[in-house]
């Protein structure tokens, strides 16, 4: 979920980035946030495995031009999925790739898939390109899971599903009030993240310095076994070779241990890790998991009641329709009784108001133990 989406107002809440997956029903299924001085490439892969471990999907489509051939190894590696776009910057059409015809659509749309041209090393993505008759061309690329599980034809059609299950949604939310949750500033006391990351790059490079020493040192000792074995057998001219060697090893060894001292010197300069203000992530993954939940209870009540009535009605209809209506309610020995007010409703909207209210009876709600009976007031003669 984009950072900016959660600074605007109407928007899950304020603060902190977070990922949030959604099933093919449109149903928000995982939910993580992290830290925002964090990238979102250090923790989407753990997030995925998380998420697969959770719901039992495998297959990923991320909302954003990723362009990271490592991104697509470390999914590949983990036996997951990945389907996004790839950044308009890094390609230049049709001809940066060795492209495969698929087929043409009824639209004009030209449909073509292949690697790049010429194949990059490393590189093992698969792209599907489609170039319409009017507009940019759009590459999305995909992990060989992807490749395998969908034909080309399918890449574009799931990448716009995505859309409309995941961003129109979001934007749909707000309609019933799901997003207009804005707490979750709380803030926990831990330790700061910045000199303890800095530790770590320190202790990281400290170790490959002192691989290197090591491997300079038996470089060392091994040409100075030569130059005795040369002084013993009385060598003129390979003496001479090995001796310089010998001398260049050392100087190489000298350098090695110098840039060993200095990270030694970095890593003893590390204090203990301070304590810093931040955001308690606990909370604000309940107050953004709160309105999602909400979402998926009402998508799965209206899916229900839909299913009952006579004409097609949209979710957002029906819960417009439906929700923004007041009217009172009377609770008395085994029933619930819901009156909505239809007054200044058009007539054709106390239709569908009225076939939406035969349908909350035909599906026989329950509250409580007792039955509900919804009705409408004030209705034309």
């Amino acid at each position: 979920m984009h950072k900016g989406k959660i600074t605007m107002r109407g928007r899950i809440m304020a603060g902190s980035p977070a990922v949030i997956s959604h099933d093919e029903t449109g149903q928000a299924v995982f939910v993580a946030s992290y830290p925002p001085d964090l990238h979102l490439s250090q923790a989407i892969v753990a997030y995925c495995e998380q998420g697969a471990a959770a719901t039992g999907s495998d297959v990923f489509v991320i909302d954003r031009a990723v362009n990271s051939p490592a991104l697509a190894q470390a999914f590949d590696q983990s036996g997951l999925g990945l389907l996004c776009m790839l950044d308009d910057n890094e390609h230049h059409g049709l001809e940066s790739f060795a492209a495969t015809e698929v087929e043409t659509l009824d639209d004009g749309t030209r449909l073509y898939k292949g690697p790049w041209k010429p194949v990059r090393q490393g590189d093992d993505r698969h792209f599907v390109i489609v170039e319409p008759r009017d507009g940019k061309t759009l590459v999305s690329w995909g992990t060989p899971k992807v490749e395998s599980g969908l034909e080309a034809r399918q890449w574009p059609e799931v990448y716009r599903a995505r859309t409309e299950l995941q961003e129109n949604a979001f934007k749909r939310m707000i309609e019933h009030g799901a997003l207009d949750i804005h707490a979750g500033r709380k803030t926990i006391v831990g330790p700061d993240r910045h000199p303890q990351r800095a530790e770590a790059k320190v202790r990281v490079s400290l170790e490959a310095a002192h691989s290197r020493v090591e491997k300079k040192s038996r470089a060392l000792e091994a040409k100075r076994e030569q130059v005795a074995e040369s002084e013993a057998k009385g060598h003129g001219t390979r003496l001479e070779q090995r001796q310089r060697a010998v001398a260049e090893l050392e100087q190489d060894l000298s350098e090695a241990e110098q840039h060993e001292a200095r990270w030694h010197e970095q890593e003893r300069g590390f204090q203990a890790p301070k304590t810093r203000a931040d955001r308690d992530f606990r909370k604000q993954t309940i107050m953004t998991i709160r309105p999602l939940f909400l979402e998926n209870l009402l998508r799965a009540f209206m899916a229900v009641l839909l299913a009952v009535l006579p004409e097609k009605v949209s979710v957002e209809q029906g819960l417009k329709r439906l929700f923004e209506r007041s009217g009172p309610r009377i609770e008395r020995g085994q029933e619930v009784m819901y009156w909505v007010n239809t007054t200044g409703l058009s007539r054709s909207n106390r239709r569908l108001l009225g076939e939406i209210v035969e349908g909350l009876s035909a599906i026989g709600l329950v509250e409580r133990g007792k039955t509900v009976h919804v009705c409408l007031k004030d209705l034309p003669p």
